[in-house]
């Protein structure tokens, strides 16, 4: 990576602010990667949640005898179907 004036200048800021000791500069490109990478990894975990959910509560309709039951444990399953799809689309994020 070749360092910029805007680079060169960091470390004199943090200096100039008395900071220079508590603030570690950081390179912006590596830094919005690793961001960009983690939030990636928690949306397909929490997507992942709401499709498990689904799934058992469409389990749940198949295999109880109440109809008001059934049609609840189908509503509640589409439901966080959606929401899945929402979170993998970066709706919630």
């Amino acid at each position: 990576m070749q360092r910029t004036a805007e680079h060169t200048r960091s470390p004199e800021l943090l200096k100039l602010f008395g900071c220079e000791d508590l603030v570690a500069p950081v390179e912006e490109d590596r830094f919005g990667r690793r961001a960009s990478e983690l939030i990636c990894r928690k949306r397909a975990a929490l997507a992942g949640k709401y499709r498990l959910w689904a799934l058992q509560c469409e389990e749940g309709a198949a295999q109880t005898r109440d109809p008001y039951a059934e049609d609840m444990l189908t509503a509640a399953a589409r439901r966080f179907m959606q929401v899945a799809r929402q979170v993998e689309d970066g709706e919630f994020f």
